[in-house]
């Protein structure tokens, strides 16, 4: 469609010169066709006698005449859609001139501009997906208005055979051809901005995923870690061993969970590494509580341990305590008995007397 509607513009200037050329012929032979129209008449009253001779010229005259308006019509309309069919090539031609200006004086300053701006969080990644995707979107809308422009060009004047070769070589197909090439190109390179803006917004999005989850787990196991401190702390000694089993359970579960703040960090400064300065305040927030956290669980391990400890030695001392009073009552009741003994031998020596 594209060579046959070329093809009809590398001719339309010509035609449209021709058919005025045409127009204004016919035009000009309108003159002897009155002329012919007013003999004709002559012929016809001087042969009132031979009225089917007279019947045959009118009719021959009034054909002439049909023919001649016919064919200026048919000139005229021709004409006319030559007309339109240049107004469409030209305005398609311009159109081209202000894609071609697009794309060589805005375009390049955008492309200028995206390319030296870092994202430094997940908003102005988002701010400038959006930005790529209006970008796209004005190309994609040049690309269509471009590809209906040419759509309504349609060949005016005569048919004409093909020929390919010429309408390849015609300034316009090669003016076009570059436009659309240039066009097709930046789409495909803004495509794979997105694509890469895209990737870059997940990174982002797990980064604030991940501090949301270390966040979490901070006060979850600051309540944990709180709970077990506030226990009374005259527990059985199962009670007490069980505390501090589970204690130690959380202090290493959070020491592990370091990993999940190093990967933290190493996504950030990934993102980041245009700027190494940036920091993150939340970041260095969860951080400092996490190792706040750590000095947390291990203070108060040290102290239920240390309870722990206390605990035994006062339960030990308790121990022998009643060891030491349950000898000196079985030392007491000894004595009793022995004395009772010698007491009951007394009475029969006594008594033998």
């Amino acid at each position: 469609m594209f060579f046959l509607c070329v093809q009809f513009l590398s001719f339309n200037d010509l035609n449209d010169f021709f058919f005025q050329l045409m127009v204004e012929d016919i035009l000009h032979h309108g003159a002897i066709l009155n002329d012919i129209e007013l003999k004709g008449e002559n012929v016809i009253v001087s042969n009132r006698g031979a009225p089917k001779f007279a019947e045959n010229t009118r009719d021959q005259v009034k054909q002439l005449k049909d023919g001649y308006t016919n064919l200026l019509t048919s000139a005229k309309q021709n004409q006319e859609s030559l007309a339109v069919s240049l107004d469409r090539w030209h305005n398609y031609k311009k159109e081209l001139e202000e894609g071609q200006e697009f794309l060589k004086q805005y375009l390049p300053a955008w492309k200028s501009e995206m390319g030296t701006a870092h994202a430094d969080n997940l908003p102005e990644a988002q701010v400038q997906l959006t930005k790529a995707k209006e970008m796209w979107e004005k190309l994609s809308c040049l690309r269509q208005n471009l590809n209906l422009s040419l759509a309504q060009c349609r060949p005016a004047g005569a048919a004409a055979t093909d020929q390919t070769d010429s309408v390849m070589s015609s300034a316009l197909f090669k003016f076009s051809s570059d436009v659309n090439h240039n066009l097709i190109g930046e789409m495909n390179q803004i495509e794979n901005h997105l694509d890469s803006l895209r990737d870059e917004i997940k990174s982002w999005e797990t980064i604030d995923a991940l501090k949301t989850e270390l966040r979490t787990t901070l006060r979850n196991k600051k309540e944990e870690v709180k709970m077990l401190e506030q226990n009374p702390s005259r527990l059985p000694e199962a009670a007490a061993e069980m505390e501090i089993v589970k204690l130690q359970s959380l202090k290493n579960d959070v020491d592990e969970k370091k990993g999940s703040l190093k990967d933290l960090n190493d996504r950030y400064h990934k993102l980041t590494q245009h700027n190494p300065q940036l920091s993150d305040p939340i970041i260095n927030a969860v951080q400092e509580d996490w190792e706040e956290l750590l000095c947390y669980i291990s203070n108060v391990l040290d102290e239920k341990e240390q309870e722990r400890k206390t605990r035994k030695r006062f339960q030990d001392q308790q121990y022998e305590i009643d060891e030491d009073l349950a000898r000196y009552a079985q030392e007491l009741e000894q004595i009793e008995l022995k004395g009772s003994s010698e007491v009951q031998m007394d009475r029969i020596t006594v008594g033998g007397l």
